[in-house]
């Protein structure tokens, strides 16, 4: 099934001619069932928003909570677990916060909206739950000031229900780019205490593609506005995907940070 451009404003949807990948006209978004990521994506590049049923499982972005792609939520009624008073946040967030332009800010209204869908999914139902995908965030470049949308990143994770999975990719920062401040007392700050990331160093885009064949499927988080053809299209061949613009509504962010998994597999 796939959306041509322009059609999300119609709700239109086709059906695609089974056939090469290379007949279809330039698309929105595709859905498949049957093919591999590996057949989907060996010579082209997905659309922004992609995914499909093989017998491999899901791929791409249908690992997501797909139904939240047509949903809404009243994110007024808050969780009584969740206190965004910065007095009442842990020492992870207060040390966090600090490293923003306006630590007072760290936790605005789309976050607390976010973190109020985390937890209202947080208890499983009988049968299938949320919980948590494995998140890889591209870093790329840093200056004297961390970009923010990589500690709001840090800070949804240690305000998260989860025990939140994530990697920091350090992409071409030159050998002490790890060293430099504010970037070094951040990776302390996300490899202790309550938070649990994991740093890697990549010495330039030339080696991370090298590193992307190695792995299993990944969901790619960048801080870049948009991504190279290639690389989109590696990890959509090993059955992940590269997700651009953090900045999202709160339910789409929802469907990007979890998966649906059986209820007995909730972390």
């Amino acid at each position: 099934v796939a959306a041509p451009p322009g059609s999300e404003a119609l709700g239109m949807l086709e059906a695609a001619t089974a056939g090469p990948l290379a007949t279809l006209p330039r698309l929105r978004a595709l859905r498949s069932v049957g093919p591999s990521p590996s057949q989907l994506w060996q010579d082209r590049a997905p659309p922004g928003d992609f995914g499909g049923d093989s017998s491999m499982g899901r791929h791409g972005m249908a690992v997501a909570a797909e139904p939240f792609m047509l949903s809404a939520c009243n994110t007024e009624v808050v969780d009584p677990r969740l206190e965004h008073t910065a007095e009442l946040w842990s020492p992870d967030v207060k040390a966090l916060a600090q490293l923003l332009p306006n630590p007072s800010d760290a936790v605005d209204l789309e976050m607390q909206q976010f973190l109020h869908l985390l937890w209202a999914f947080r208890d499983a139902s009988e049968h299938v739950a949320l919980a948590p995908g494995h998140k890889h965030v591209l870093l790329t470049f840093c200056g004297s000031v961390l970009p923010e949308d990589l500690v709001k990143i840090a800070i949804s994770s240690a305000m998260s229900p989860f025990h939140e999975r994530i990697t920091l990719h350090a992409v071409g920062l030159g050998p002490r780019g790890l060293l430099r401040e504010p970037l070094n007392s951040f990776c302390k700050l996300v490899q202790s205490g309550s938070l649990t990331w994991e740093v890697q160093e990549h010495k330039d885009w030339a080696a991370f593609l090298d590193w992307l064949p190695e792995q299993g499927p990944i969901n790619l988080f960048s801080l870049l506005r948009n991504l190279e053809p290639e690389l989109k299209r590696r990890c959509a061949s090993k059955g992940g995907a590269a997700w651009v613009q953090l900045t999202v509504d709160p339910v789409e962010r929802l469907r990007r940070w979890t998966e649906v998994v059986s209820a007995d597999d909730v972390i």
